[in-house]
């Protein structure tokens, strides 16, 4: 009798285990892919605006747009005429990239995400 019990708490921890498995495997496979840029390092960057101290939006070389938040306010971002991306050794501007900005030291990525881009400005004068 004791045998048998511990032959199916066995069996039970084992399908446990395994149902355990297939539904971690199927959290993985719904997020989705991580975004990045790669050869941001040898022109990959076409352009780029700042969102504020809080974030900054990066457009690759075919137009594509990416969004990257900072982890602590980015001070010198609004005010810089250009910045120094600093990328992975690969080359790729992932979320584990920062931003150089001069005078303000680096101000690193959280998260970097596909965007559709920054907001369009009204322009002066006509109604939205």
């Amino acid at each position: 009798m004791l045998r048998i019990n511990r032959k199916l708490a066995l069996a039970a921890g084992l399908i446990a285990a395994f149902s355990s498995i297939g539904v971690a495997q199927a959290v993985e496979t719904a997020r989705p892919a991580e975004a990045y840029i790669p050869f941001a390092n040898l022109g990959g960057i076409y352009d780029w605006q700042a969102d504020r101290d809080r974030g900054i939006w990066v457009q690759d070389v075919h137009h594509h747009w990416y969004y990257a938040k900072f982890m602590s306010p980015c001070l010198g971002l609004p005010f810089a005429f250009r910045v120094g991306f600093v990328t992975e050794p690969t080359g790729a501007l992932n979320r584990w990239s920062s931003v150089r900005v001069r005078d303000s030291g680096r101000c690193y990525f959280t998260s970097f995400e596909r965007s559709a881009g920054p907001p369009v400005a009204a322009k002066p004068g006509k109604s939205p």
